[in-house]
């Protein structure tokens, strides 16, 4: 399986992906330390103490940094496919990145685990609606115990009349956020043209065909929406 292989997005680039990890997600999404602070305490509903949580998508250390301040105590294991984002990680969590697995590589190059929870937080809309978003959701679950908890997070937008409307607001959010005026054009416009993004709808189908249930909206702003679902 190939994930997101067709670009890089930007991540085969150390200095870009220090930048990534220092700030660039807190100016491009509403609510990112609460986005935060709702996955792990979701996930905690089914990961108890000393409990393994798989991070697909975990370079940059920002997700692995947030799970760490739970007092669970979890081991984590996070994939992705730059070694560039997974040492900006190591290089941002100091003594926290020794807590976890580091695996350069696709969510088929993780162990099977099984895994209490797992997350995949501004990710899935990397990875093509062509069959490989279906076979990593999938994946993510056959790694997971029955019962436990799967959080996503990424952009979906409903493909409707107010479709421009949406896309505006998130570019207008970004910018007033402080991020450069040429990082917001070209941003919103990789986000409306490349990227993989689905509908809710369709995304919500996804999850229950790779054997997910109970799946339930728990974060949203402007194009950002966050799911939990159970294996």
């Amino acid at each position: 399986m190939t994930t997101g292989k067709d670009t890089d997005w930007g991540f085969r680039d150390l200095e870009n992906a220090r930048n990534y990890a220092t700030g660039a997600p807190r100016m491009a999404l509403p609510g990112f330390d609460t986005m935060h602070r709702i996955t792990t305490q979701v996930l905690a509903e089914s990961a108890q103490k000393d409990g393994r949580i798989l991070v697909l998508g975990g370079g940059g250390g920002l997700e692995v940094g947030a799970l760490a301040k739970h007092p669970n105590n979890w081991s984590m294991t996070a994939v992705d496919p730059s070694p560039e984002m997974i040492q900006a990680a190591q290089e941002t969590l100091g003594e926290v990145a020794k807590r976890v697995e580091w695996i350069t590589g696709l969510i088929d190059d993780a162990s099977m685990g099984p895994f209490d929870g797992a997350i995949c937080l501004l990710t899935l809309h990397i990875i093509p609606d062509n069959g490989e978003k279906l076979a990593t959701l999938k994946a993510i679950h056959d790694r997971l115990k029955p019962g436990a908890r799967f959080i996503v997070v990424d952009n979906c937008l409903p493909d409707d009349a107010l479709r421009p409307l949406r896309a505006l607001r998130y570019k207008t959010f970004f910018k007033e956020s402080g991020a450069p005026s040429d990082a917001v054009e070209t941003f919103t416009a990789t986000m409306l043209e490349s990227m993989h993004m689905v509908t809710p709808e369709r995304e919500a189908a996804l999850l229950q065909e790779a054997g997910f249930s109970d799946i339930d909206l728990i974060f949203a702003g402007f194009a950002w929406r966050g799911g939990a679902a159970i294996a």
